[in-house]
């Protein structure tokens, strides 16, 4: 796992928010996986592959996305130094200014993590199989009687 810092505003903010994906990622997944990470910033030079870990701060909202999944995910460093829009694999992780304000933020971009690590480990969206019959019904509290389908296109 390599860090890729793109942008924060104070690096005590930086640690904080490296210090919460790492914990997440170990006690969420590594764990129950039996699987060891090792955390450094990325490489610059060399073959050794990476899942490249990319830091953002200051998105409108949480925001993460996972550029390619499974062990497609990792990269060397030449690869990441391709300019855009050849961009490398790695999990993107945007920070809002509100993450850290609550344990209830925290929480929510906690959630957000380890769904997006999920597709590093190479898992789907259950509304994506094969074998799904087209669609997902979603229920909110505010209107509890209205379905909204999601539809595969």
């Amino acid at each position: 796992m390599c860090w890729h810092v793109l942008q924060f505003p104070t690096p005590a903010e930086l640690q904080t928010a490296q210090a919460l994906v790492t914990r997440t990622i170990t006690e969420g997944w590594l764990s129950l996986i039996n699987l060891d990470a090792t955390w450094t910033d990325c490489p610059t030079s060399g073959d050794a592959r990476h899942v490249r870990v990319l830091l953002r701060s200051g998105d409108a909202n949480y925001n993460g996305t996972t550029l390619r999944p499974g062990t497609l995910t990792l990269s060397t460093a030449a690869e990441r130094m391709q300019p855009p829009p050849n961009d490398p694999p790695g999990l993107l992780m945007g920070f809002p200014a509100s993450w850290n304000q609550s344990d209830g933020d925290r929480a929510q971009f906690q959630a957000l993590i380890l769904h997006e690590f999920g597709h590093v480990l190479g898992f789907g969206h259950e509304q994506d199989r094969p074998d799904g019959v087209g669609g997902v019904a979603c229920y909110t509290d505010d209107f509890p009687n209205t379905v909204h389908p999601i539809r595969r296109l």
